[in-house]
């Protein structure tokens, strides 16, 4: 017999067999009780061990989306951070020039006015004030 319920269809035939040889019209149909218990027992524990599998796969999909989203934030920041100190780096990098350049303006200033013997000692603090704060950048 070649069925998809064979382990039934041979008790099935046992039932058969143990009516005294007399075939039934629906011995075929019956199977012998502990058989059906032995069965639905099977049944119980695999829809269990389905169930188990079934909250496995949840709580493991769960714990991958959590994982993913702590991974998703924690890169999110450091792409923040990361913006946020190039941001730093290249405002100090234009300070730093603007203070150098200011520097030098100044410097250049106060070689100018030491070579001109032309002024006088209040005239030349004059001028250095006036160079000094016109090498100032313009205020924001």
């Amino acid at each position: 017999m070649n069925t998809d319920t064979p382990r039934t269809d041979e008790a099935a035939v046992d039932v058969w067999r143990k009516s005294n040889g007399e075939r039934m019209a629906t011995s075929s149909d019956k199977v012998d009780a502990d058989f059906a218990r032995c069965l639905e027992r099977e049944l119980n524990e695999a829809r269990f061990d389905l169930d188990f599998s079934r909250r496995l796969a949840d709580w493991q999909s769960k714990t991958i989306d959590d994982l993913t989203a702590q991974r998703d934030e924690a890169r999110d920041e450091a792409i923040r951070t990361r913006e946020f100190m190039d941001y730093g780096f290249a405002k100090a990098q234009e300070e730093l020039s603007d203070m150098t350049a200011q520097r030098d303006r100044l410097a250049e200033a106060l070689l100018e006015l030491r070579n001109n013997e032309s002024f006088s000692l209040g005239g030349a603090v004059n001028e250095i004030v006036e160079q000094a704060l016109q090498s100032l950048p313009p205020k924001p």
